[in-house]
């Protein structure tokens, strides 16, 4: 019998290494994880120091892109759609 787990387990990273995989600054990480309306994974605190599921925050990414390439797309159509005199 298997006993791995059928969910995926954190892989807990520092902010540095959020930034430098996401090829972005630590301050625009810094930026997002403090923007309410982005809704960013939680980032837990450990001896003052953060750490970050980059499993969740994979996560989060991938679901952010499809819902950008989702409004595109939309976009697209609906200009197509308006017929110009």
């Amino acid at each position: 019998m298997d006993n791995k787990s059928t969910e995926t387990r954190p892989k807990w990273v520092r902010n540095a290494y959020l930034a430098k995989h996401f090829n972005v600054s630590a301050m625009c990480i810094w930026r997002w994880k403090r923007d309410p309306d982005l809704g960013c994974p939680p980032t837990s605190v450990v001896n003052g120091k953060e750490w970050n599921d980059l499993n969740a925050w994979d996560d989060w990414m991938r679901a952010r892109v499809v819902s950008h390439i989702d409004r595109e797309r939309d976009r697209r159509e609906d200009k197509k759609a308006v017929k110009h005199p």
